[in-house]
């Protein structure tokens, strides 16, 4: 269970930092 949710809040992570990027380089 504990790491089901920390995959969970991985891919979280990894999803706003990717999103970040594509806003910066817009």
């Amino acid at each position: 269970l504990y790491w089901h949710f920390v995959d969970v809040v991985w891919i979280v992570i990894f999803t706003v930092v990717y999103l970040f990027g594509v806003f910066e380089g817009f």
